[in-house]
């Protein structure tokens, strides 16, 4: 998890900046040859390539990587079928660069998460990733 500095003075470009409900189609369908997210249009919310760059590679007095332990529950009994499900997922709270937005104290909202994960596909399953 990458942890950055949203304070007035140094707040990094590609957050808080841009409004709405979230923009799709900004990274490409499969991850880039560094196993992280590809950039493959800014759609007016990202600032460029190397800012973007900056979500999930650790940048010196740009962020801070925090390890987390994201914790999956079984849906049932012998499902094999996990989630995790919450409506304030603030994990880091009171952590990194601390709680950022001068108009809201209670959270830390400045940051990305890289999740790491094996599983075994079985075909016509689903892999559903959402967030709200």
């Amino acid at each position: 998890m990458a942890n950055y500095d949203n304070g007035l003075l140094q707040a990094h470009l590609d957050f808080d900046y841009y409004t709405g409900y979230g923009v799709t189609g900004i990274v490409a369908t499969t991850l880039g040859a560094d196993g992280k997210p590809a950039l493959v249009d800014t759609k007016g919310v990202v600032t460029s390539k190397a800012t973007f760059d900056q979500w999930y590679n650790d940048v010196d007095g740009v962020n801070i990587n925090i390890p987390y332990t994201l914790t999956l529950t079984e849906t049932g009994d012998g499902t094999g079928i996990y989630n995790y499900d919450s409506l304030a997922f603030f994990p880091i709270n009171n952590q990194g660069y601390g709680n950022d937005l001068p108009y809201n104290r209670d959270h830390n909202w400045g940051f990305t998460l890289e999740t790491h994960a094996t599983f075994t596909y079985k075909k016509r399953s689903d892999f559903l990733l959402h967030s709200r």
